[in-house]
């Protein structure tokens, strides 16, 4: 499935693309170009697209940390899911997959997961963790992560709370700050 696709790593000339690709699907104010091109060369964060032609229909955003600055990153994490990942030194998070509206249901989220998880575990990660919505009581990302071998833990209301009002994200399922929305938490061991 992953050889369908051109997948590479982000490059600084991309960033205006997965900029409005993110405003047009996940909202305004998530990703800027200071933070996209900060993570171009942080070495924390991995950056991956799929184009066709001129055109960028997917992007995913990874990061690796230490799991023990999983609470900086992420304050509402549940004392249960910190516990599961303690056996772990590094953590490889997919914090962020876009496919364009127009792009979906084709496999590019699939695609971007698996080689997401791939890179990561290449680069000796103790297990990887994602975040996905609940919309209208569904979890639309969660085949494409059940599929990369990570399994639900935990759901967590309102996980963007307060994030959304320091930031000023503006949800496109709630508008203006603050999110309101739902997440689920996914971990897999690798």
């Amino acid at each position: 499935m992953i050889d369908r696709f051109k997948i590479r790593r982000t490059t600084f000339s991309d960033i205006s693309k997965i900029i409005e690709l993110s405003t047009e699907n996940i909202g305004d104010g998530y990703l800027n170009a200071k933070t996209l091109e900060d993570a171009i060369d942080d070495g924390i964060h991995h950056i991956y697209v799929i184009e066709s032609g001129k055109t960028i229909d997917a992007f995913c955003l990874n990061m690796i940390i230490p799991v023990a600055e999983l609470p900086e990153y992420f304050e509402l994490l549940p004392f249960m899911f910190l516990e599961l990942t303690m056996a772990c030194t590094m953590i490889g998070i997919i914090k962020t997959i876009v496919v364009d509206k127009k792009a979906q249901k084709k496999g590019m989220g699939a695609a971007l997961v698996a080689e997401s998880v791939k890179q990561l575990t290449s680069m000796q990660v103790g297990g990887v963790m994602s975040i996905a919505w609940v919309h209208d009581g569904k979890i639309p990302a969660d085949r494409v992560l059940s599929s990369a071998g990570l399994r639900q833990i935990t759901t967590v209301n309102d996980f963007w709370r307060q994030d959304s009002e320091t930031h000023g994200y503006v949800c496109l399922r709630c508008g203006d700050p603050p999110c309101e929305c739902a997440a689920v938490l996914y971990f897999g061991e690798v």
